[in-house]
């Protein structure tokens, strides 16, 4: 008598059943969308941030920019003083957001 393979935990078989239904979609061609909510962008003043934060206002989301230009909270996020203190500040004046979005660009010094 031979055992039939074993599928693993529960907790794999429900992910490998969310990546079936995710490939369904995809193969349909449906669009991904995210469930209406407010949001925390980082980096929404320019580039692909700014692109993503016109598109999520376009499906009627509410949007919560962090930027170091131009947004709703001006903050350095390379700096992790002004980064506690901003996320701070979005706490306390959203207390409920959905999720967040990260396009922000930080980055490091490099060796010449």
């Amino acid at each position: 008598m031979e055992w039939p393979p074993y599928p693993g935990p529960l907790s794999r078989q429900k992910s490998l059943a969310e990546q079936a239904k995710y490939q369904q979609r995809l193969a349909k061609k449906e669009k991904l969308e995210l469930l209406m909510g407010k949001y925390v962008l980082t980096g929404g003043a320019t580039g692909i941030g700014a692109a993503i934060k016109q598109q999520l206002l376009d499906q009627g989301h509410d949007i919560v920019v962090i930027d170091l230009k131009d947004g709703d909270y001006l903050a350095d996020l390379g700096d992790p003083a002004a980064r506690k203190t901003v996320i701070e500040q979005v706490k306390a004046d959203h207390p409920n957001i959905d999720g967040l979005i990260t396009c922000a660009g930080v980055a490091s010094q490099f060796p010449n």
